[in-house]
């Protein structure tokens, strides 16, 4: 039927199409946005389908209005005697018989279709509602599938021997600039006049021993 290509679009047809494009979501609005343009294409055929409908009733009851006429056309000639005027009323008023016999029939054949159109139409609809739906799930999934890549990605990084190197590199500069450091403090403390130092007991007993040479000398 003319709605068979979006009526027979299911899930299963997304999901086989995410399988071959880069970015799932772009697809899905895309599916959506075919969707959308075929519910109203859908929409102006049952319009035009209401349309034509009309057209075969008014033509129907315009054909059963000549009917009634020409039968009292018939009569009124027979009454006077008119035989000729009689028959051709009666010729006309079967030509009008088949007339609205026919308008009658193509009516009932597009109720029939217009009742089909609109029964796809809704099945459209609810089928776009599903697709809409289901693409929320699979928007969060695409979403949940891309923050993992990511996440592996640094966890990748982050354990790559280079990378563990480099950490190893900068901790051991780091450690020889707090050695240089705390050397630098110790001279500066040794030099300074203002600071009392402390000294061990070798050095001690040697300065006692050193002072009182030079002592005994003077």
């Amino acid at each position: 039927m003319v709605f068979r290509r979006i009526r027979d679009l299911t899930v299963a047809t997304i999901h086989e199409g995410l399988d071959q494009i880069e970015n799932p979501i772009v697809m899905l609005n895309q599916y959506l946005r075919d969707s959308e343009a075929e519910i109203k294409k859908a929409e102006k055929a049952v319009t035009k389908q209401l349309v034509l409908g009309e057209g075969f009733r008014k033509q129907y009851e315009e054909a059963v209005q000549q009917v009634e006429k020409r039968t009292k056309q018939a009569e009124l000639a027979i009454k006077a005697g008119e035989e000729e005027l009689a028959k051709k009323a009666l010729v006309s008023k079967k030509y009008y018989q088949e007339k609205s016999e026919q308008y009658k029939q193509l009516e009932e054949q597009n109720d029939e279709q217009l009742a089909e159109l609109k029964e796809q139409l809704v099945a459209m609809k609810e089928k776009f509602v599903e697709m809409r739906d289901k693409k929320m799930a699979l928007v969060a999934r695409a979403n949940a599938v891309k923050t993992k890549e990511t996440l592996q990605t640094q966890m990748t990084q982050l354990s790559n021997e280079r990378a563990q190197q480099g950490f190893a590199r900068m901790e051991e500069r780091i450690l020889e600039m707090e050695v240089r450091t705390k050397a630098t403090q110790n001279m500066h403390d040794m030099f300074d006049d203002n600071k009392a130092a402390v000294y061990s007991d070798d050095i001690e007993s040697e300065y006692s021993q050193l002072k009182e040479k030079f002592s005994s000398q003077s």
